[in-house]
């Protein structure tokens, strides 16, 4: 199935995507997007994001990329408006359209992110934590996960 973004054609949301990737990966976090002819993809892409008037919201000054913050695995656009306010937005959604169940379940796990990291630091605190499956004495290697703690006497 072809898709339009604006002047450009891609054969399928496949081809529209890798295209989307190809900008995500010449640019490191943080930096302006500087190639005019990204900058205008990107002005049209947000065209067709569901909320795309509220994230385009005074108007685009420019763009940038950056990982997300809660996972810190996936980079996503940084929309600079002109009136120095940010809004991020998911290219992903922009072609594939909303994914309501998707969404549904970020929020609830967002809903209850502070209780799980507060259940797992008193958990660590009381006592050794092992793994049940390999019996591994565990450590807490991030703020988001656990990994098998360095063996002392190995």
């Amino acid at each position: 199935m072809e898709i339009v973004i604006g002047v450009r054609r891609f054969s399928s949301k496949d081809a529209a995507k890798k295209f989307v990737r190809s900008i995500v990966k010449s640019y490191p976090d943080h930096e302006k997007i500087s190639d005019s002819a990204h900058d205008a993809f990107l002005r049209d892409l947000i065209q067709i994001h569901p909320d795309g008037a509220e994230k385009i919201g005074a108007g685009i000054d420019y763009f940038t990329i950056k990982h997300d913050d809660k996972a810190g695995k996936t980079r996503h656009f940084l929309i600079h408006r002109i009136d120095r306010s940010l809004a991020d937005f998911s290219w992903h959604c922009c072609i594939d359209g909303r994914n309501w169940r998707k969404e549904t379940l970020q929020t609830l796990r967002d809903a209850v992110a502070d209780d799980i990291v507060a259940f797992r630091n008193a958990t660590f605190d009381l006592r050794d934590v092992r793994c049940a499956i390999t019996g591994q004495l565990l450590s807490i290697e991030s703020r988001f996960s656990v990994a098998p703690a360095e063996s002392s006497s190995g």
